[in-house]
């Protein structure tokens, strides 16, 4: 594909310069969006591409897995992110009496709304 457009813009005659290729070092990351992987949560082991990797599974996924990342850092660990689909929970109101607070820097460090004043102790 690549190719195909610098040959189609030299016969416009435009300015154009054959594809370069960067070596695969200078990547720290790539993310899989829909497709080229899979996960295999029982066993410990994630496919990408045609390879199973191990890896070590610091918490359980919860809900779909939209994208998977895969990064390397300095040292040259690698490291897998799963970004999941989870379902929003709505927030309850406990009561229905507004609270507000007033921090001030003098003295009274915390105001409450009925006068009340908790006093700095330092």
């Amino acid at each position: 594909m690549l190719y195909f457009r610098f040959w189609k813009s030299l016969k416009r005659r435009q300015k154009a310069s054959p594809p370069k290729f960067r070596k695969v070092k200078k990547y720290r990351s790539f993310t899989l969006k829909q497709y080229g992987w899979s996960i295999d949560e029982a066993n410990g082991k994630i496919r990408i591409g045609e390879k199973w990797y191990r890896y070590f599974k610091s918490r359980n996924i919860e809900g779909k897995v939209k994208t998977v990342t895969v990064k390397r850092d300095l040292l040259g660990d690698i490291y897998v992110y799963l970004c999941c689909d989870v379902p929003c929970e709505t927030v309850k109101f406990r009561s229905g009496k507004r609270v507000g607070f007033d921090f001030g820097r003098t003295l009274r460090i915390l105001m409450f709304v009925n006068g009340t004043a908790l006093h700095n102790v330092y």
